[in-house]
């Protein structure tokens, strides 16, 4: 079996250096799409509580009035404000799926293969 010597196995050693360095690089960067990702959907999340939250309780304010109040103007636009909270349709709006963290087998391989 023929060993790497020389100016060959320091060229290599630096191949794998930056290798692993890229690697360094692309980690940081799946930890970091997927802190975005979290953070989009646990908004998106936010963000439906809300609208619901404030259905409710201007529902609840709208079922207190008078029926005198409800079919007043006032009562009417106060419902058509609620049904503009109703009609945002966060369902439609997708979360985002995150992606498995990037393995680094190849470069384990040719570390253990070079060793």
């Amino acid at each position: 079996m023929h060993t790497i010597k020389g100016e060959q196995a320091i060229e290599l050693a630096n191949v794998v250096e930056q290798l692993e360095a890229a690697g360094a690089g692309v980690h940081a960067a799946s930890i970091d799409y997927i802190t975005a990702v979290y953070d989009y959907n646990q908004t998106l999340t936010e963000a439906i509580a809300l609208r619901d939250a404030v259905v409710e309780e201007q529902e609840v304010f709208f079922a207190n009035q008078s029926e005198d109040w409800q079919e007043s103007p006032a009562g009417e636009a106060h419902q058509e404000w609620v049904d503009s909270w109703v009609d945002v349709d966060l369902e439609d709006v997708e979360e985002i799926e995150e992606f498995e963290n990037v393995q680094h087998d190849a470069l384990q391989s040719l570390k253990t293969a070079i060793e």
